[in-house]
């Protein structure tokens, strides 16, 4: 018996007016944080932590500042002297973790990300 393939096409849109200017204003957010924390020399995620609460910035990107911040200060890691004048957005990899097995007819999820709440439930 031969198994039929499907093939799907996708393509990005482009986002609308609202969209974009949201994603630049976050941009903009996340480099004003990314400065500070690393200006003020924060190396351990509880600095970064104290920069970025409060702020209006989503979670993904508070939680890749907390993560990332102290590796870029960090003389193993990055040791970085100084930042470049654009930087991209990094966002945290905070994806629902799935326990496929064949055996079962139900799959288990691990871990869903909630905002302000961690990953674990």
């Amino acid at each position: 018996m031969r198994e039929e393939c499907k093939t799907l096409e996708t393509y990005l849109a482009p986002p609308t007016q609202h969209k974009q200017c949201k994603l630049h204003d976050e941009h903009e957010r996340y480099e004003s944080l990314l400065r500070r924390s690393f200006n003020d020399e924060c190396d351990t995620m509880t600095a970064v932590n104290e920069v970025v609460s409060g702020e209006d910035l989503n979670w993904h990107s508070k939680n890749a500042l907390k993560k990332y911040v102290p590796n870029l200060l960090d003389e193993d890691t990055y040791d970085a002297k100084q930042l470049a004048d654009t930087h991209p957005i990094r966002y945290a990899n905070n994806a629902a973790v799935f326990d496929h097995d064949e055996d079962r007819h139900h799959e288990i999820c691990w871990e869903v990300p909630l905002s302000g709440h961690g990953t674990n439930f």
